[in-house]
């Protein structure tokens, strides 16, 4: 009896060391990677406003909202060599502290550049536009690698951040330059337009994405420079490369221009994805995209977006669809394959904004979103 009351008294003691080591060690690891209740990264719901409008009054008082993306043609803001045109832009910035909102901007160069470009010595290719006002025409694009395009790309850049980036209502911009049309890392990709791509590059895929590659590189460090301090994401699409047939390319791309811009500007580079939809719900029975996985290995590490795909496409059209299978495909792309990513914003098309059979479902979504964080930038 004796013996036995000696082993308990010996196992409690231990219990109580382990007890108090485990405690010990608890309290004082620290993890690699900084928690993500520390705020550091701008979040929330933002709205996405048509190429070339500007938010509806209504917008701008939705509580849920907590910015706009602005979306700009290069020519609109710089329309002669030299000459910049902030007036309906300041105004918007007013807006934003009027309602204590937020501003992301988007500018598009390339088929949107100042037709003063087209005057200078910089190299062109004529493809077919797929987006914006001049979509589905023949026109002339520099050529995404040229040096002086990009140089007098950069001197806008500068004039721009020079203006808004110490604005307290900016919170990010996309990186562009090197693409064509949007925000985004695209450019055109018809048939016609693969083969003009693989007559500029000797017929050579791996040729063609080392010189997008360093454009996207060089852009990136710009932007680095030129934003000193403030967010700045690129923006990936399905199909980022103007040529198709090897996805081993396409992901290879992507990854590339990411960890590019992680590295050299891990404090305010960002990556974002745009077409987030509702699958498998709709489309239906598909698996997610490749490139989401990015969001998924990036989130927490730096700023990472999620853009949802514009209502014609994100829903079906084929028939009127329900209000509740609406409800459920916006719930499932914004919910589950959005913030169930760890995303720290969500760009959702103004339209369905005011939508209000969809606003509930935004509502949840921005609940959700700030639910473990400070509402921060």
């Amino acid at each position: 009896m004796h013996r036995r009351e000696s082993l308990l008294l010996v196992t409690g003691v231990v219990i109580v060391i382990l007890g108090v080591l485990f405690y010990t060690l608890k309290k004082n690891f620290t993890p690699n990677v900084p928690p993500r209740q520390v705020v550091k990264f701008p979040r929330g719901i933002y709205a996405l406003i048509e190429w070339g409008k500007f938010p509806h009054e209504e917008t701008w008082q939705e509580s849920f909202v907590d910015g706009v993306v602005i979306r700009i043609y290069w020519r609109d803001l710089n329309p002669r060599e030299g000459e910049y045109d902030w007036k309906e832009l300041d105004g918007q910035f007013r807006k934003a502290r009027q309602y204590n909102k937020k501003i992301r901007l988007m500018v598009a160069p390339g088929f949107y550049s100042p037709d003063w470009i087209f005057t200078k010595r910089i190299q062109t290719a004529h493809f077919t536009v797929p987006q914006g006002p001049s979509k589905g025409s023949i026109k002339p694009l520099p050529l995404p690698w040229d040096s002086t395009y990009l140089s007098f790309w950069y001197q806008f850049v500068d004039a721009l951040a020079s203006r808004y980036r110490d604005n307290p209502s900016f919170t990010y911009i996309s990186v562009t330059g090197p693409n064509s049309h949007n925000g985004e890392v695209s450019l055109p990709r018809e048939v016609e337009d693969e083969k003009t791509w693989m007559k500029l590059t000797s017929s050579n895929q791996t040729t063609l994405l080392e010189k997008l590659a360093e454009a996207w590189e060089k852009t990136i460090n710009h932007f680095c420079l030129s934003w000193k301090g403030k967010h700045f994401t690129i923006a990936l699409i399905n199909k980022s490369l103007p040529v198709g047939g090897d996805d081993v390319l396409e992901d290879d791309y992507k990854a590339r221009l990411v960890t590019y811009g992680a590295t050299q500007c891990p404090q305010t580079f960002g990556v974002q994805t745009n077409g987030l939809d509702g699958r498998p719900l709709y489309p239906k029975d598909r698996d997610p995209l490749p490139h989401w996985q990015l969001i998924d290995m990036y989130a927490g590490r730096i700023f990472t977006a999620f853009q949802t795909r514009a209502p014609g496409n994100l829903y079906p059209q084929s028939f009127q669809a329900s209000s509740t299978l609406k409800q459920d495909i916006l719930r499932q792309a914004l919910i589950v394959n959005g913030i169930g990513r760890n995303v720290d914003v969500l760009e959702v098309y103004e339209h369905d904004i005011a939508d209000l059979v969809l606003q509930p479902v935004i509502e949840e979504a921005h609940r959700r979103l700030m639910l473990e964080y400070t509402h921060s930038l």
